[in-house]
This record gives structure tokens, sequence and C-alpha cells, in this order.
């Protein structure tokens, strides 16, 4: 008599494949992570940034705007006014940036820059006749001045950064011909000055 033939499924045959060829597959035991040893070696931080790094920086991107607006003429007389912060006080920070500023434009020799006094003189003469302080004030002050250019910044503390906004503007008639940002590490080095009074 004749055995019935048995038919296996697919799966069953799929399987048993599975569970001859999973002893070959067997991985190396997981090795465990062993922290490396203290060495006493401290790796230096990154270092604060400095007033004259900053000033680096934006200088270039200063003279840059006040070259492409110039059409290369030389000698125009350059305001620049002292920075401030979102309340409108300038603080040392403000003043010594400023005056940074306006000591690399001189140093290239294309540029009158105007002396600060001047120009604080100008605005608060303006100030009192007008009562405010806006940018078309600061634009009056800057004619009495005898200014071609004027540079107006303010900054942010923004937590671990500064961010720093300088506009470039045409005195003769309050166009804006460039501005940019950029941002300052929120280290000694500058904080110091930001929290000496105005």
């Amino acid at each position: 008599m004749e055995t019935p033939k048995r038919i296996i499924p697919a799966g069953g045959i799929l399987l048993a494949g599975i569970l001859v060829f999973l002893p070959g597959c067997q991985s190396t035991p997981a090795i465990p992570y062993v922290p490396p040893k203290e060495t006493g070696v401290v790796l230096p931080a990154p270092p604060a940034q400095t007033i004259d790094d900053l000033t680096d920086r934006m200088g270039k991107k200063l003279e840059a705007i006040l070259d492409h607006s110039s059409g290369g003429e030389v000698g125009l007389y350059v305001a620049v006014v002292k920075y401030t912060d979102s309340g409108g006080v300038a603080h040392a920070f403000g003043r010594i940036l400023a005056q940074k500023l306006g000591e690399r434009l001189s140093n290239t020799g294309r540029y009158h820059v105007i002396d600060p006094g001047r120009i604080h003189q100008a605005m608060r003469q303006e100030a009192i006749n007008q009562g405010i302080l806006d940018t078309q004030t600061v634009i009056r002050a800057g004619r009495k001045a005898g200014a071609d250019r004027i540079v107006l910044g303010n900054y942010t503390d923004l937590g671990p950064q500064i961010e720093l906004t300088t506009r470039v503007i045409r005195v003769s008639d309050g166009f804006i011909l460039g501005q940019f940002s950029e941002a300052a590490d929120r280290g000694p080095a500058i904080m110091n000055l930001i929290h000496v009074g105005p």
C-alpha cells in the first residue's frame, strides 16, 4: 500500500532554512565601553573675542560698502556715530567701537573721519532743537558737521552672543548705501565694556 505524500508548506521550508543558518551567524560578544582615564590635560577654550577682532571684521565690511558706494572717489568725509544698545544708550562699548572703526577708516588714507566730538556736539544741538534723536536728526547733525557718509549702529544682547547692526547712510539724501550684521561672543572682553555706564 502506498503511503500518502505529505505536502510541506513553503513557509515551513523557509523557517527550517533560517534555523539551520542562524548558528553560523553568531556575532561576537559585546565589548563593554570603558571611558578613557583622566590624563589631567585640559584643552584650552577658544579665546574670548576682543574688540580689536570685532572692529577688524566690521572694518572690512564697512570699507567695502564705502568703496563700492563712492565710485572710486577718495577723500569722503565720514562720521562714525557711537553704537547704542536697544534702549538707545551708548555704553563705553559703543563709544570705543565707533572710535576704533573711525581710526581704521582714517588709517586707510582714503577717508577723512570727522572727529567724534564734533558730530556728538552737532547731534546734541539737533536733539535740543528737535526734542528727539532719530535717524533724520542724526543726518541733519552729520550735514552740519560736514559729513558725506554717516555710519550708524546698534547692538542687541541675544544671550550667548551680541548682535551688531551697522548702516552706512548718504547724508545728501538719507539713502542707506549698505548695511551688515556681525555677531560677537558674549565674553568678558566685550561684556566689561557694555556694563560700564553711558
